[in-house]
């Protein structure tokens, strides 16, 4: 049965939009729709403020969360970046969760990382030595349901050679397949710019970037924020500098997605982190979980003037837009952190 939302104003699509409606199917699918074209006798329900689309969080750990509750706390969708691909799959067939968009294993190096972290399940990583294992391992990923691809840059173990991490990406590209490059410690971004990756997984917090760098970054590719990892809610180093390479990069005109890395260290809550759009307005920049927005510093989203808060729609999927399209397969654990230390920074 079709019925309707009404509120005092919608985002969606990327647009603030007022005298409209929210048409949702029988099936999920919802879009905008002027309040004239609501038919009298149709269901219909009222929010005050703003309604909102589901939103993404760009980085979880899915089989380390209760993805029930994430859904519960306005998290429509979730993209997970490195687990057990049979787990995997079958969470996404479980109704009632959100709509789950997965990488599979971590593509490493022999001995690499996170193969020598206890947290690591068997089968959440995959190691390669040459292009023929990347290109086996990700055509293992893909027919294992994966739409990305995850693989490990990380200066603090055994690292793939820049040829193999190229092969990686090659051999994803070939097969429409995005890749996301976990990049920790000196050199590392600049080797997943190098080898073509498209997504890094977390904003990087080890050292401040060299300005060309991040220019270059900034012209074809995305970052995953994930900076509430850094001190969970206290101000620390790490913090600050990721804080840094992401201004500059937003500023050169990069395009960021909202993530958090749920299922590493001590997260307490499920939802979208409302308190992590204050840090953000603190050093000066906004960005929305809901929108890849190309944003530059002081440009802010419109204030909803006609209510007193905003209403995330929990049961609604993410329309085409503003939530990343079911096309494209966008849709990033009960977490234990003395299960799962964060001795490494993050996964």
């Amino acid at each position: 049965m079709t019925e309707y939302l009404l509120s005092g104003s919608l985002w969606w699509d990327g647009r603030f939009r007022t005298g409209e409606a929210l048409r949702v199917e029988a099936d999920g699918r919802a879009m905008p729709v002027p309040l004239a074209d609501v038919p009298e006798a149709a269901p219909r329900r009222r929010f005050p403020g703003t309604l909102l689309p589901g939103l993404t969080d760009a980085h979880v750990h899915a089989a380390l969360v209760d993805l029930a509750t994430v859904r519960a706390g306005g998290i429509a969708a979730v993209w997970d970046l490195g687990g057990v691909p049979e787990r995997l799959a079958e969470l996404s067939r479980r109704p009632g969760l959100p709509r789950l968009r997965y990488a599979g294993p971590f593509l490493t190096a022999p001995g690499g990382y996170p193969s020598d972290r206890a947290w690591a399940a068997p089968g959440s990583w995959r190691e390669i030595s040459s292009a023929v294992d990347a290109t086996a391992a990700v055509a293992e990923a893909q027919a294992g349901g994966a739409t990305l691809i995850k693989v490990v840059a990380h200066a603090g173990g055994p690292q793939l050679r820049p040829f193999t991490l190229t092969a990686v990406v090659d051999a994803a590209h070939d097969r429409g397949l995005e890749v996301v490059v976990h990049a920790e410690g000196a050199g590392t971004v600049s080797a997943a710019y190098q080898a073509g990756a498209d997504i890094l997984a977390h904003t990087p917090w080890t050292e401040p970037l060299d300005r060309a760098l991040v220019a270059a970054c900034a012209e074809r590719m995305r970052w995953i924020s994930t900076l509430d990892i850094h001190g969970w809610g206290v101000p620390t180093r790490e913090q600050a500098t990721a804080v840094a390479n992401l201004r500059r990069f937003l500023e050169y005109g990069g395009r960021v997605r909202y993530g958090t890395d749920l299922g590493n260290g001590p997260h307490f809550f499920y939802g979208l982190q409302w308190w992590f759009f204050g840090v953000l307005a603190v050093f000066g920049f906004l960005y929305l979980a809901y929108d890849e927005w190309r944003i530059g510093t002081g440009r802010k989203p419109p204030r909803a003037q006609d209510g007193p808060r905003s209403q995330i729609a929990r049961s609604i999927p993410p329309s085409t837009g503003s939530i990343t399209p079911e096309t494209n397969d966008d849709a990033g654990e009960s977490r234990n952190a003395a299960a799962r230390p964060n001795s490494s920074g993050s996964p």
